[in-house]
């Protein structure tokens, strides 16, 4: 660079002149698309983002800011992934209570149907009540034979059963209908006929008042060599429910 007071050559970087001290002009240094140069072309420094600077202002370009709406977006994905996962995904728990109700239910159905089993396996001596009625088994004799000097001894190979029950009108009005007739017998699940015989209470049917109770016997043939003998009640002729008594 030659001196621009007594045009003596200088190195180019020297900032005064060697023969007359003046101070030398410097060449500005450029910025190129994020390099820096020396005056001799070469790149010194790496700089982001710089414009060339000769003659005008340096631009940096500002980042955009994304953080705070990135953020927000991220949350409401987590959030709606989490609804997913709820609405989609069974819950053990619930899935474990509906195995427990059901187990329940089948333990109650199970509980129901044996007290009604044991309900309809009644035996002499006991007591049940059904629709008002009061009824109880006072006693049985499976080997009859006292009856009457009128009465038909049974059949060869048959024999007569008596059956005492009490029947009590527990309802608090209204007339309770009862019948020797109210029963069936069977032994070893074959039917057996009903007989009639004499004895001391002489009773077949009544109209049995609230509060009142009364006492008789019912006698049927069965085989003499029946293993089990059993009676079956109804209130009704027709339709109505059976209950179970065991005599044998």
């Amino acid at each position: 660079m030659n001196c621009p007071k007594c045009n003596t050559p200088n190195p180019d970087g020297q900032k005064f002149c060697g023969n007359c001290g003046a101070e030398l002009p410097q060449k500005k240094e450029r910025e190129f698309h994020g390099y820096s140069f020396a005056p001799d072309g070469k790149p010194i420094e790496h700089k982001e983002n710089f414009a060339y600077t000769q003659n005008q202002p340096i631009q940096i370009k500002k980042k955009k800011k994304h953080g705070c709406l990135t953020a927000i977006l991220s949350a409401f994905g987590l959030f709606f992934l989490f609804i997913l996962v709820v609405l989609i995904v069974p819950d053990p728990d619930a899935s474990n209570k509906d195995t427990s109700n059901q187990a329940t239910a089948s333990q109650k159905a199970g509980k129901k149907t044996e007290e009604a089993s044991k309900k309809d396996d009644i035996k002499v001596g006991s007591t049940f009540e059904i629709k008002g009625l009061k009824i109880t088994i006072n006693d049985a004799n499976t080997n009859f034979t006292d009856w009457g000097q009128y009465d038909s001894a049974p059949a060869d190979g048959m024999k007569y059963i008596m059956v005492n029950f009490t029947f009590e009108n527990t309802k608090t009005s209204g007339d309770k209908y009862v019948s020797i007739y109210d029963f069936d017998c069977y032994a070893d699940d074959s039917t057996c006929d009903q007989v009639y015989l004499s004895d001391d209470s002489d009773f077949m049917n009544t109209n049995l008042s609230p509060g009142r109770n009364v006492t008789f016997s019912t006698y049927y043939t069965v085989p003499e060599n029946a293993s089990s003998i059993e009676l079956e009640y109804h209130e009704n002729m027709i339709g109505d429910a059976k209950t179970k008594i065991i005599i044998q």
